[in-house]
C-alpha cells in the first residue's frame, strides 16, 4: 500500500472543491492542514490522480507519493490538530519532518 499527499486549495465557493473533499474522506484520508490530505491507496499515483480527477477537474491539485516518515509525521500533526482545533503551523510540519531524518 502506497502513502500520498495531496495538496490543493479548498474554494469554498467551488462546487468541485468539496466534491473532492467528500472523496478524500471517503478513501480515508486524513486532512493536516487546510490544504493538505494524506491517505494511503492500493493504487498507482497516476491511477489516483485519474480517479480524483472525476471530482475536481481543475489543474490545481497535486498529488504526490510520500515516504513512510513523512506519512508519520504528517497523520501524527492531523490527529493533534484533532485534538486541538486550532489550525497547525506548517512550520510545525516541517519540523516534525526534520526531526524524522528527512531535509528541510
Amino acid at each position: 500500500m502506497e502513502r500520498f499527499s495531496v495538496h490543493f486549495e479548498q474554494d469554498p465557493t467551488d462546487q468541485e472543491s468539496y466534491k473532492l473533499v467528500n472523496e478524500l474522506k471517503r478513501l480515508g484520508a486524513n486532512r493536516v492542514l487546510e490544504w493538505l490530505w494524506v491517505l494511503r491507496s492500493d493504487l498507482e499515483c497516476s491511477e489516483l490522480q485519474d480517479h480524483l480527477r472525476r471530482y475536481r477537474k481543475a489543474e490545481d491539485f497535486v498529488i504526490e507519493q510520500i515516504h513512510r516518515a513523512e506519512y508519520r509525521a504528517l497523520l501524527d500533526m492531523a490527529k493533534e490538530a484533532a485534538k486541538n482545533p486550532t489550525k497547525p503551523s506548517l512550520l510545525k510540519a516541517l519540523t516534525s519532518l526534520k526531526h524524522r531524518g528527512r531535509p528541510g
